[in-house]
């Protein structure tokens, strides 16, 4: 091989990795803004009828009344179990944020599921059939997930 050839290979081949760094470093930058929003925008919205809950670097679970209004959750580097208690009589907001985690929402059969949820760099299943009642109360899901997945199931 040639020298010019040999100097044109690795050239191409730093920056192809100065490429991968490059993105992987925009990830990092988009994630831990993502997270910081999230923060400010769940402090003060624990009420009888809120729910909010964040874990990292762990695993953890949230069992949500049949009561709630809204649920503001956060999953970092961690895995986060949503269920309900009871069926919900009335439509529940529900704003996830999962960054290198996994969430999986456990939604009662006689629920609506509304999936508004937006994946950067990472990946939403809803693997339920929403009732065919139009009145039936739904679960909006809204927020972000980036290098995660969050998982919506009967």
């Amino acid at each position: 091989m040639s020298e010019s050839k040999k100097n044109s290979t690795l050239k191409a081949v730093l920056i192809g990795i100065g490429a991968v760094v490059a993105f992987v470093m925009a990830n990092i930058g988009a994630m831990l803004l993502m997270l910081r929003k999230n923060v400010k925008k769940i402090k003060g919205k624990e009420s009888q009828n809120n729910a909010v809950h964040s874990i990292g670097l762990g695993k953890g679970a949230v069992a949500l009344s049949g009561d709630t209004n809204n649920a503001y959750l956060s999953c970092l580097n961690g895995r986060l179990d949503i269920t309900f208690t009871e069926a919900p009589t009335h439509d529940v907001n529900m704003d996830l944020t999962c960054v290198c985690g996994k969430v999986n929402v456990t939604v009662p059969a006689s629920m609506r599921v509304i999936s508004e949820l937006k994946p950067c760099s990472g990946k939403v299943d809803v693997v339920c059939e929403n009732s065919d009642d139009e009145n039936a109360p739904a679960l909006r899901l809204t927020g972000k997930t980036c290098l995660g997945k969050v998982v919506v199931r009967k």
